[in-house]
């Protein structure tokens, strides 16, 4: 723990988490999250969400952390753990994106019916550790980006997805987010 600076600094900022240290629990997937934090759910604006991302994101790598040192996490079950949680705060931005500005067209549901956000590097391999960054590219259907008006939405959204993760707060930041590896890196459109 001392020998990673965030982990550290968390630990000073979330000292009520030190006593809890022993419950770890194991995400398998996504909705594990939802279930644990089940008021994120409830949540129906930005400001709250980007806040609450950043007290679920330390608390669950101090979590994490504590489980490696002592060893009840294998290598393996800790980069699974730590890339699940990135999943979870990609799947948490794009909710709280919807709820930044008053988007005409856009539900959570034709995001995921409709759009994918795919990782790549290590949250790609599923070996995300916990100073990584996150390549991300993301893709839509056809048939959504062919109609202008919501593909400028789309465009609205990715990019308010994407300073969720990464803008900076007095508690830091979610991610660095990586956007060169998408079709013609930078100078490509930013959904493709």
């Amino acid at each position: 723990i001392h020998s990673s600076d965030f982990i550290y600094s968390a630990c000073i900022h979330k000292q009520e988490l030190i006593t809890d240290l022993g419950d770890t629990p194991r995400i398998t997937a996504i909705d594990d999250y939802y279930t644990l934090f089940p008021a994120i759910l409830e949540l129906t604006d930005y400001e709250s969400l980007y806040r609450l991302a950043r007290d679920i994101k330390h608390e669950m790598l101090i979590k994490t952390a504590f489980a490696d040192f002592c060893e009840t996490l294998s290598v393996d079950e800790v980069v699974a753990q730590l890339s699940l949680l990135a999943d979870f705060m990609i799947d948490l931005a794009a909710r709280a994106s919807l709820y930044k500005r008053k988007y005409i067209r856009l539900s959570y549901e034709l995001i995921k019916n409709n759009c994918s956000v795919v990782g790549m590097g290590k949250l790609g391999t599923r070996e995300l550790n916990v100073s990584s960054d996150i390549d991300l590219i993301f893709f839509t259907a056809k048939s959504a980006y062919m109609e202008y008006e919501l593909r400028k939405e789309l465009n609205r959204f990715f990019q308010d997805l994407i300073d969720f993760l990464q803008t900076h707060s007095e508690k830091g930041f979610l991610y660095r987010v990586d956007l060169r590896l998408r079709p013609e890196g930078t100078s490509g459109p930013l959904v493709a």
